[in-house]
């Protein structure tokens, strides 16, 4: 039986008498093409994970804003507490200290 497909190269389709299958070039396509969708994904998961890190950040930094605010209103009232003990002991802070040590704990 004689050879029916020969191969014709007549220059105007050149791609086509390169490249044996035209298939390997539909299958890259589709891989890179897949591949595409894969970090489009990726990127997708990692901007939403960068939007709830930022999320976190914020809340966490106004959490801290709170306790400074907290901890400065203990530090005040701290300070009153230490200037009236002082005027009711007259400099004596042994008992004072004692007392401290109760509250801070």
């Amino acid at each position: 039986m004689p050879n029916l497909r020969k191969k014709r190269t007549c220059g105007f389709f050149k791609w086509a008498d390169e490249v044996d299958n035209v298939l390997d070039l539909q299958m890259l396509a589709i891989e890179k093409d897949t591949k595409i969708s894969k970090l489009e994904y990726e990127r997708d998961v990692l901007k939403d994970k960068v939007k709830k890190l930022k999320q976190t950040t914020t809340e966490l930094e106004d959490q801290i804003a709170e306790l400074a605010i907290e901890n400065t209103e203990k530090f005040h009232a701290m300070e009153l507490l230490d200037d009236v003990m002082d005027d009711v002991l007259g400099g004596d802070d042994s008992p004072y200290a004692l007392f401290q040590s109760c509250i801070v704990v």
